[in-house]
């Protein structure tokens, strides 16, 4: 064998363990990185979620990290591992409160296998808080003691409420306004009269932003009647009133009979023993 070919045997070899070890998982390579990774936000409420690696790889845990301006500009690129999101064992993670200021954050996720790890694989962009979706709350009416009431189901703490009512009638629609402050998801809105027809819808607001428009509720107040104690209670008098009025009346009508057929007579003095 000539020195040429010799050459080219080492060269061969060489090139084969470079390929096997290419191809050879090791360290962090050994775990394919989660896939199709997405952010929904509704409400500032972020859930982010990616595909699990298959059953086959067995117990892989994940850990989600964020990055904002601060940390990129001011901690030399510091990152900072989401809250109840490190080493968890389901494909989302609840990132609300990692995400507390509306600047732009970096976010990424990996997978876990015992000692072994996968590359960080990212969102795919930045993404800020105010960009969340807004969906209006469900709300409800009621009418307590001729009053008006709505209820509003509680979207976040985040959130003011304008609410918009009226009242029904063949008149021009008089639409009244109400603005609720955050945290107040109850309240009275105004007197209701019997017999007519209410209806109202909420408007969200926060950072600037309105949501569209609630489903419209609407309620009718029937003129109030008297409860079944009420009603008892005037039975009760009623009855008790007629039988001190046919008491009197058997009395007086005693008191008659008695004077006809008995009147009274004054006896003679000679007749007084």
């Amino acid at each position: 064998m000539s020195i040429f070919q010799g050459h080219l045997l080492i060269v061969a070899a060489m090139m084969a363990c470079l390929t096997f070890s290419l191809s050879t998982p090791t360290g962090k390579s050994m775990i394919p990185a989660p896939q199709n990774i997405s952010l929904t936000s509704i409400n500032f409420k972020h859930i982010l979620t990616w595909n699990p690696l298959p059953v086959e790889w067995g117990n892989v845990t994940y850990t989600v990290r964020i990055q904002g301006e601060y940390e990129r500009y001011h901690k030399k690129h510091d990152w900072i591992e989401a809250e109840n999101c490190h080493y968890i064992s389901v494909p989302f993670c609840n990132l609300s409160k990692d995400i507390p200021t509306n600047v732009l954050y970096e976010i990424q996720v990996r997978a876990e296998l015992e000692n072994r790890t996968s590359d960080w694989a990212p969102l795919g962009y930045l993404f800020r808080k105010n960009s969340t979706l807004f969906i209006p709350p469900n709300i409800a009416l009621l009418d307590v003691g001729h009053k008006l009431i709505i209820e509003i189901e509680n979207i976040g703490s985040s959130f003011e409420y304008y609410a918009f009512y009226w009242k029904r009638s063949n008149k021009e629609l008089d639409v009244k306004t109400m603005k609720l402050n955050k945290h107040t998801t109850s309240v009275v809105l105004t007197e209701t009269d019997p017999n007519n027809e209410y209806c109202a819808y909420v408007v969200a607001y926060a950072v600037g932003r309105n949501s569209s428009s609630s489903n419209t509720a609407c309620i009718f107040v029937e003129a109030q009647k008297l409860s079944k104690f009420i009603i008892g209670i005037i039975s009760l008098f009623v009855a008790i009133a007629g039988l001190v009025v046919v008491s009197i009346l058997v009395w007086k009508i005693f008191y008659l009979l008695r004077f006809s057929y008995f009147p009274k007579v004054d006896i003679p003095e000679a007749l007084v023993p």
